[in-house]
């Protein structure tokens, strides 16, 4: 039963597809939705829970928005635009030498690109006298007066301004990121949020899935319990040579 858990867990924490996880941990396909809910749930809960926010005097973060729903190349139907509002906070050069952990980040959706929306959102999110890089988008034009430095990048004429050295590559990397991480297929706008609030905590959680584990048993204990509706009845936890086996990595 444990084994099985772990390792469903584990496959969520890989971001395995259903199919596959249900497949390593010989779980039937609804045990595994239930499970990959719950971590999803889990993640929700975890992200809202966490009020700190990134940035801070002498740290860096870059922000930008990207926009979800599109139609490629302006073919078939028409689908509503979805704005999600994303910062990710420079790793300084002592934390790079010291640790291979990503940097944090927070992604918001948002209904509209206006000033107010977008101040409010660094508000929620980035400490005050921190030096927040941007592109050359107005919205942004009134951070100074909220306590930031702010530096843009004029993405028409440069990808690195060549007076300051602002540039926006590593929030342009993240959404690249996301993209890959979202589902091809079949996402639905509602859905999106769950997505993006498990895409946040696993970066920020980045190699810590001991920690991951340990935090949603404890906060599953009563999911745990029922074996009725966790465990398919027709998989054997006898530790024979057939008995699933798993890796937990660091």
């Amino acid at each position: 039963m444990i084994k099985q858990i772990v390792q469903l867990l584990h496959c969520f924490w890989c971001g395995d597809k259903l199919q596959t996880a249900a497949l390593k941990a010989q779980a039937t396909t609804k045990t595994a939705c239930k499970w990959y809910s719950i971590c999803r749930l889990f993640c929700e809960w975890s992200v809202k829970s966490d009020r700190s926010c990134i940035g801070g005097f002498g740290k860096t973060v870059e922000i930008d928005e990207a926009v979800f729903g599109q139609r490629k190349y302006h073919r078939g139907r028409k689908k509503r635009s979805i704005i999600v509002v994303g910062g990710i906070q420079r790793q300084s050069r002592i934390r790079l030498k010291a640790s291979c952990s990503q940097s944090r980040i927070f992604l918001e959706l948002v209904s509209d690109r206006s000033s107010r929306t977008l101040e409010a959102v660094v508000v929620k999110h980035v400490n005050p006298r921190t030096t927040i890089i941007t592109d050359c988008f107005a919205g942004y034009n009134a951070l100074v007066s909220h306590g930031y430095r702010h530096k843009t990048v004029n993405h028409s004429k440069n990808f690195i301004d060549p007076g300051t050295g602002a540039n926006t590559q590593r929030i342009e990397n993240l959404w690249s990121h996301l993209r890959e991480f979202l589902p091809k297929r079949g996402l639905r706008p509602n859905k999106l949020q769950s997505y993006l609030y498990e895409f946040v905590y696993k970066r920020n959680h980045s190699g810590q899935f001991k920690q991951f584990l340990a935090e949603i048993v404890t906060t599953c204990l009563e999911e745990l319990s029922d074996e009725e509706n966790c465990i398919d009845p027709d998989y054997s936890d006898d530790d024979d040579d057939d008995a699933v086996t798993y890796d937990m990595p660091e």
